[in-house]
């Protein structure tokens, strides 16, 4: 039987073998975003996974952000959506950004990751977000989902 939830803070870093099969072993990387001490980057989020018989098959990493909590990402949003959100104050417009999205390779294709993105999707609905962004290995895996869009930077 499998499960959808978000993971307390304590078991963050029962995310870590998941993340080096998803996305690679760099030790200086996963030091800095888990942080040996607790106060790593991924401790500014929050983890919804996806476990079966206590072993977590799939995640999506959430930041929930406001204009002025992100400095590096305000410009971008300013121009591109708060055309779309005039009658908003900066400190109201609620996103989030979700990042480390991964499935264990030997379960991709069984739906799981649409599952913890449909939960994480309604958490933030519920949340007051107006909107999610993230940055895909792969365009069309999220297409289906609405993040269609893409910024070059260059």
């Amino acid at each position: 039987m499998s499960a959808v939830r978000f993971l307390e803070p304590s078991e963050y870093g029962r995310t870590r073998a998941l993340f080096t099969e998803c996305f690679g072993e760099d030790r200086e990387f996963c030091d800095m975003y888990y942080g040996c001490s607790g106060d790593g980057d991924i401790y500014r989020g929050r983890v919804a996974v996806l476990e079966q018989d206590g072993e977590i098959l799939s995640m999506v990493h959430v930041r929930q952000m406001n204009l002025q909590s992100s400095a590096a990402v305000a410009a971008d949003v300013e121009k591109y959506v708060l055309p779309r959100l005039k009658a908003m104050k900066p400190d109201d417009v609620r996103f989030a950004y979700l990042l480390c999205i991964g499935t264990a390779v030997d379960c991709r294709g069984r739906g799981y990751m649409d599952e913890v993105m449909t939960f994480v999707e309604n958490e933030l609905r519920q949340d007051g977000c107006q909107f999610s962004f993230l940055v895909a290995v792969d365009k069309a895996i999220y297409k289906s989902r609405g993040y269609e869009y893409h910024f070059p930077l260059s």
